[in-house]
């Protein structure tokens, strides 16, 4: 045995200094982690919609939260695009962050404290339902943004980009006021717009101030539209003209472009039919235009069931079988409920298990008999409850031995020997639930019947293969008894490799089904779309996406056994019109390539026409 030379012997000591490195690492990182989940638990997130993300003090990784997740001392909170998040501290206080928003939580000595990166926020403080008006009663909030401070004693709105610049702050109730590490100080009063963003504070008065809907609110409904009220005040201001119509404007961009209403009237409010989605407003009075708000409906419809299939037929050996619930997901971050009974009204005294679930899924213990189930939507904001249809599926002892049914290989197979020989056979067939075993044989064209039992479903077969044809069955076994035989299938080894026969066919190029041409897809409350085609005597379908203005540059291309794809990467997509092919991948190699389809993507929109209400008039800066 020869010696560890000095090569060996340095790697050997580099893996072992490597090791204790990697150790120390992982250990620190853990103790870190320890460290921050012993923070003081300060509050919990009563609401998300899509993505809501968590960061440890000390921590670098971002985990995604649940609703009714724990939030603790330090921790750093952030949304995604279309994305919303409520946090209820434990003293009451909710903090709404909109899309693309940006905190850090900070409790010491009792007064709370956020340090605000980006984006939007609006805070309700304990007690302002009730007299925070006048400043009683409200929990002292400190609010940092860069290098200004704000006090609030009341309902703040807040928001900007992440520069800071255009950082504005709007004071709903109560009192406030905006310090900087300059020395410079302002009072904010109700219904005032602060700047904050810039080198110097202001703050002014508007002429029209907005009652509702207030900002960042949500509300559910099982309908796809709902009627909103739209209220505001005239302040007694210099630029406040009692003769002019105020213009409400509604749109589905933060810019209110493309509004798709504007109504233009001289009462102080309106009611607009609304569809689902998250839209912004304002009101303009001359050349005055308020701050613009945000809110979202959302829509709790019945989702889909997956399985057990209306219908189905659930085999077991024993009394009991372990049942898989799989359902759709709901369009708004829930509390599913899921409901089994023994009879189709789901009543009270029917019902036998009923299980508040996060996940759209889960598996339950059954006895053998009939069922019904269905599930419930919970109304994340109230307590409406939404139910699917009712499904019923069966749990059925398997009493007698059922014949088993062949799968593989298929009847008159030609396998090459030298193939064979290096791999084997293997044979699969259908189980049976109360089968202790299975008697597989195989008739040899030399040597006659061989036999040999399996415990499960499949055989790898190997042993005295050769040129010849051959036959194959299996019988189910339980105790002493046996089933009937299956049928006999035939199958040949042939002396040469076997070149697969290339039927000449026309080549007929795919037909894509959706998204359909010219369509539009709404992803207000979506993260993904689906692509589905057909195909004809292809072996494979190379998916190919691309904007419309830029069909060079492929933003997908993907080669797929499937006739469908979910695409979930919409970070590749912005707002506008794209173009979509299939090519199909034919079993003697050429390709043809189907139509191209053109739909559009929007986000964050309503639905509805721009519509000018009257009196017509409206006013442009």
């Amino acid at each position: 045995m020869r010696g560890f030379s000095l090569g060996d012997i340095l790697f050997l000591i580099f893996l072992f200094f490597s090791t204790i490195g990697i150790t120390g690492l992982l250990y620190s990182d853990m103790s870190r982690l320890s460290q921050a989940s012993n923070e003081k638990v300060i509050g919990t997130i009563t609401f998300k919609q899509k993505v809501a993300q968590r960061k440890y003090t000390g921590q670098v990784v971002w985990e995604n939260l649940e609703q009714s997740t724990e939030l603790r001392n330090k921790d750093s909170i952030r949304t995604s695009q279309l994305s919303e998040a409520e946090i209820t501290l434990n003293d009451g206080t909710k903090i709404t962050l909109d899309e693309n928003s940006m905190i850090l939580l900070n409790i010491n000595d009792g007064q709370t404290e956020l340090d605000f990166a980006y984006g939007t926020l609006s805070t309700k403080q304990s007690g302002s339902d009730v007299s925070v008006a006048d400043g009683n009663n409200a929990t002292a909030l400190k609010i940092k943004v860069g290098d200004k401070t704000i006090n609030s004693e009341g309902d703040v709105n807040l928001s900007g980009s992440k520069d800071g610049s255009d950082m504005q702050l709007k004071l709903e109730s109560g009192t406030a006021s905006v310090s900087s590490t300059k020395g410079e100080e302002i009072s904010v009063s109700k219904n005032e717009i602060a700047k904050i963003g810039g080198e110097n504070l202001s703050v002014a008065t508007q002429s029209i101030q907005l009652q509702l809907p207030t900002n960042l609110e949500r509300k559910v409904i099982r309908d796809s539209k709902t009627q909103v009220n739209f209220q505001w005040i005239r302040n007694n201001t210099k630029n406040s003209n009692s003769k002019l119509p105020s213009n409400l404007i509604i749109s589905s961009y933060p810019d209110l472009k493309s509004p798709w209403k504007v109504i233009s009237t001289s009462d102080n409010q309106a009611k607009v039919d609304v569809p689902v989605g998250s839209h912004y407003f304002a009101v303009r009075l001359g050349t005055e235009t308020t701050e613009t708000r945000r809110f979202t409906i959302y829509q709790n419809a019945p989702v889909a069931l997956n399985s057990p299939a209306n219908g189905s037929k659930i085999s077991t050996a024993s009394n009991n079988s372990r049942v898989s619930f799989i359902w759709g997901k709901a369009t708004v971050d829930t509390t599913y409920i899921l409901e089994i009974a023994n009879s189709q009204d789901m009543n009270s005294t029917s019902i036998v298990n009923r299980e508040s679930l996060s996940a759209n899924s889960f598996s339950k213990e059954l006895s053998v008999g009939s069922y019904y189930w269905r599930i419930g939507t919970k109304d994340p904001i109230g307590d409406d409850i939404v139910y699917s249809k009712v499904y019923k599926f069966e749990i059925v002892r398997e009493e007698t031995l059922v014949t088993p049914q062949l799968m593989q290989p298929e009847t008159k197979t030609k396998f090459a020997l030298d193939e064979v020989q290096k791999s084997g056979l293997t044979f699969t067939w259908t189980g049976s639930k109360i089968a202790d075993s299975y008697q597989f044989t195989l008739v040899h064209p030399k040597t006659g019947s061989a036999e040999r039992e399996s415990k499960s479903a499949s055989i790898q077969w190997k042993e005295n293969l050769d040129v010849g044809r051959y036959r194959w069955s299996v019988a189910a076994i339980r105790n002493n008894s046996k089933s009937e035989p299956s049928e006999i299938r035939e199958f040949e080894i042939v002396q040469e490799a076997v070149t697969p026969v290339i039927e000449e066919a026309v080549l007929v190029p795919p037909s894509l089904v959706s998204p359909i041409q010219n369509s539009e897809i709404d992803m207000t409350q979506k993260d993904e779309i689906r692509f589905i085609w057909k195909t004809t005597n292809a072996k494979q379908s190379r998916l190919e996406l691309a904007p419309a203005n830029r069909l060079s540059q492929l933003i997908l291309k993907l080669e797929t056994n499937d006739n469908f794809y979910t695409f979930r990467e919409l970070n590749k997509l912005e707002e506008g019109e794209f173009v979509w092919r299939v090519v199909s991948i034919h079993n003697n190699g050429q390709e043809s390539i189907s139509k191209d389809q053109k739909f559009r993507v929007v986000l964050n929109r309503g639905k509805g026409k721009l519509e000018f209400t009257s009196p017509k008039i409206y006013y442009v800066e």
